[in-house]
This record gives C-alpha cells, structure tokens and sequence, in this order.
C-alpha cells in the first residue's frame, strides 16, 4: 500500500512526496548551497539546513547527518535542523518530525533554540534518547525504547493558547508508531532567552547517522500512550500483585515490575534495588547467570520481598506468553508466577524541572 504525505515546504525547496508503503525515507530537495563557516557549520547541501556544532566530526548532506568518530564520555556532537522560521508562540504549530536512526546508538533528539544549542555539553535541549534530559541532566528515566538503527522518533510540539493570554508548549513522543505520551509540558511564556525552537540530533557515540523529515502533525491524542492488547512476545514489561509473591507486601509496594530484553538477553525487577538476570534470548529464556543488583539498604519492611524477588530471578526455568498473550508465565524453582501485562505511564517534565528554562 503507497501512501502519499507531503513534506511541508520551506523557502527555497521543493515538494516531493513519502512512500509509506515501501519503507524509504524521501529528503526534501533544497535549492540552497552548501556553507561552512569556522565555528557553527551550516550545510543546506541538497536539504534540509543543518547547523552543526564546531567539532568537526559531523557530516551533513540533505536531511542525514552523521558522525563517524566515537564519542567520548565528556562529549557529544549536535546538530540543529534550521527549518523554517522555528516554533515559538507566533508559529505555534502544531509541528511534527520524524527522525530515522539509521546507523549506529546512543541517539538523542528533541528541541532547543539558537541561543542555546553549541557543542558538547553546552547544548541544552529538550531531548529523548530512551530516558529524558534537558541537555545537562536525566529527568525522566525509561520514558521510552533506546533509539537504535531502524528506529523512528516521531516528536509532535505546540505552542497551546491557555486562557491567561500566554502558551503551554506540549511536546509528544512516539517510537516506531507507539506513543510514548506527554514528554515535556512547559507552562508559561518563554523567557527572552528562549528563542523559537527547531529540531536537534545529538550523538553520543559513533559511527552513527540520522534523518530527519518534517509532515503534517497528527492530534496529540494518537501519540498518548494506548493500552496493549495480547501480546506477540514475551519482550516488554510485566506486572505481578506484590500480595501473589508469597510473602508480606509492603504497603508501599502494590506490585512488582519485570522487564523482560531480549535483545541484551535481561530480565530485571526492581524492589528497593533494581536487579537483574541473563536469560537465553531464545526459549525457554532460561537464566543463564546470576541475580546482580543496585546495593542501597532497603527498608526492613522491603527486605522479604526483596529477597524474594532475587531468588525468583537467580533461578528463572523460563518464559513464556499464557491466555493467549495476556499473562507472562514466569517458571522458577518454587513454581510459577503469572504476571499481567504492564504499559508504564510518566508524568511530563515541567517548566521548574528544565535549568535553561527558568
């Protein structure tokens, strides 16, 4: 099936269409030249303008950029896609984006501005790359999937007139067509310093490369977190009443959430600790190793079940999808636990929450 979606056009570039249907990533054609300059290096070579910070390691041609030297843990390499006249309460959308990680991990974007964007750490930015940060500090963890190769990040943001006069500006997520819900919600007018704001693709590790397109911004609500039917894998994660564990639930403790990778062969829960297993990646996804976990004390009232919980995961016989999808029947050595299936839901980082934002 071919499905036609136009990219939306920008002075000095040409429409060209989107086939859906057989998977390609269409650039937009761009009529600018390529400039660089010795500090921030903007490329609008065939597409998109690219602004790049002044290290030297980013390539950008049309709507790809890309790095191909390893980053190092002091560091990243930022890119501003330059689109337009950016999105502020005077071109309050909504906008969309999609960016498509086509090699390599450690993948972040989101929205900043001019003013704020520079290399390495300096860039402050509304970003996701599996967890949310304001470019200098984790806000959000295990918002959402890491972003790897094949991956595609769509970001909905609007500027929303509230009823004292000012803008809320609301940004959305979703991976690979799932939302991912509410990312950041920022109350308020922009301060001055915060100038409008455009798309920006941060590596933190290398060879790596994205895409970025621009299309027409779908309603906010397909972009919430939905509600899982029966699952097709045991993959994801899951949930167990902490009262079904066989010993005395702390009060604050209503259940127990296991996360199930099998692309890094994991199974993990957290208590107190967060700990964690090797499973075969192919059934019966058997342990493989044992339990390691975070080492905080935790509360008497979390210490059986804590235990617990390890002594489920070290001895871990295998997993496997029950009523049709609906349950995760986790075998072990005292028996078998049947846990529901989880879809988490995080509350948006706010205005107070975003140092750059104040």
């Amino acid at each position: 099936a071919r499905s036609d979606r136009r990219h939306v056009r920008s002075p000095g570039t040409m429409r060209t269409r989107l086939s859906i249907g057989s998977g390609r990533f269409i650039a937009v054609v761009s009529l600018a030249t390529y400039a660089r300059t010795h500090s921030l290096a903007s490329t609008t070579n065939r597409g998109m303008p690219f602004l790049l910070d002044d290290s030297g390691a980013l390539e950008a041609s049309g709507d790809t950029v890309s790095v191909a030297q390893k980053a190092t843990q002091s560091t990243k390499f930022n890119a501003l896609w330059q689109q337009g006249d950016g999105i502020s309460p005077t071109n309050p959308g909504p906008h969309y984006f999609e960016v498509k990680i086509l090699e390599g991990e450690g993948t972040w974007a989101g929205f900043t501005d001019q003013a704020h964007f520079g290399s390495g750490w300096k860039c402050k930015s509304l970003s996701y790359g599996g967890n949310l940060s304001d470019g200098g500090g984790l806000k959000r963890g295990h918002f959402g999937p890491n972003l790897k190769p094949g991956s595609t990040l769509g970001m909905r943001a609007e500027y929303v007139a509230v009823g004292d006069g000012t803008h809320r500006l609301d940004v959305h997520l979703s991976v690979d067509g799932q939302g991912l819900g509410k990312a950041f919600e920022i109350q308020g007018d922009a301060p001055a310093e915060v100038g409008p704001l455009y798309p920006v693709i941060s590596f933190s590790t290398g060879p790596a490369r994205a895409a970025i397109a621009t299309f027409q911004a779908p309603p906010a609500a397909s972009l919430d977190v939905a509600d899982q039917g029966p699952r097709t894998s045991v993959a994801g994660q899951w949930a167990v009443p902490s009262a079904d564990l066989g010993v005395a639930a702390p009060p604050d403790l209503p259940q127990v959430i296991f996360s199930v990778d099998l692309e890094r062969g994991a199974l993990g829960a957290k208590v107190a600790n967060m700990m964690s297993t090797g499973i075969s990646q192919t059934p019966p996804h058997a342990a493989t190793g044992g339990v390691r976990a975070t080492m905080m004390m935790p509360p008497p009232a979390f210490q059986e079940m804590e235990k617990r919980v390890g002594d489920i995961l070290g001895s871990v016989s295998g997993l496997e999808l029950a009523e049709g999808g609906a349950t995760l029947a986790l075998k072990h050595a005292g028996g078998e636990v049947r846990l529901q299936a989880y879809q988490e839901r995080h509350a948006p980082v706010m205005r107070g929450e975003i140092g750059w934002w104040k």
